[in-house]
């Protein structure tokens, strides 16, 4: 009985093969695995962000690739939408949270196509957009591969980072402790937010103006990206990325 099941398991999980037919790349002619995440960045005020892919069919044959897009958690106020094989008209954010593209994209043998891009429209509006996107052969919907990209619109880009000295964090990444140097007025309330990749708040340290540093233990936390928030009477001041590494 336990060989039995153990066949079925074997021949079940043999049938969930990735991306075997064809493969994605960034512009940087790196393969993008499946699963892979990928991190945007930009002010909150830029009109649009955006990630885009080449798709390589790795077949002797012409090969039909469909995509499905699903919002993981997007920010209210937001728009998104993408262009696969064709480009659709920006939707607003939870109107739509499985959007399969209505054209496959037909793709000849030994052809690299540059038909994919995936668009974040923030609109004015800070917050972190996480996004999946599933591109499987039709021909064997097993045969897919699935990116998730997450757009982080703030008040500041984390490319001003050097530009800002309101908040700063050392060491980046950290492993134990980081040490987070702020700069508030003494007069105010405010508070430090850390939230994950998918935005969902993990700390929140109310912050002394007299002392103007304190240290974040991260030892509780998984390894990857967090943005950790300097928050105002309520108003959030400016965005950073910390990132915590492995133990």
């Amino acid at each position: 009985m336990n060989r039995l099941l153990l066949s079925i398991l074997a021949v079940t999980l043999s049938s969930y093969s990735f991306g075997q037919t064809f493969v994605l790349k960034d512009y940087d002619d790196n393969v993008i695995t499946n699963g892979q995440q990928v991190d945007m960045w930009d002010n909150a005020g830029t009109i649009e962000m955006d990630y885009g892919l080449r798709s390589e069919n790795l077949t002797t044959s012409s090969i039909t690739v469909g995509l499905r897009r699903y919002e993981v958690d997007v920010v209210s106020g937001s728009q998104n939408y993408f262009c696969w094989n064709v480009c659709y008209s920006p939707t607003p954010a939870g109107d739509m949270p499985e959007w399969v593209a209505q054209d496959a994209l037909t793709m000849d043998t030994d052809s690299v196509y540059s038909n994919f891009h995936a668009y974040h429209r923030p609109t004015g509006t800070n917050g972190i957009s996480v996004y999946r996107y599933v591109f499987y052969n039709q021909a064997n919907q097993n045969d897919t591969i699935s990116v998730t990209i997450t757009f982080n619109a703030s008040p500041n880009s984390v490319n001003e980072i050097s530009a800002d000295e309101q908040l700063a964090v050392y060491p980046n990444p950290a492993t134990d402790v980081a040490h987070i140097n702020y700069d508030v007025e003494g007069n105010s309330e405010a508070k430090l937010e850390l939230h994950n990749m998918l935005g969902s708040k993990v700390k929140e340290i109310k912050l002394d103006a007299s002392q103007n540093k304190f240290d974040l233990s991260v030892r509780d936390l998984n390894p990857g990206v967090y943005f950790y928030t300097l928050v105002q009477n309520d108003k959030a001041v400016t965005t950073k990325r910390l990132v915590v590494s492995g133990k």
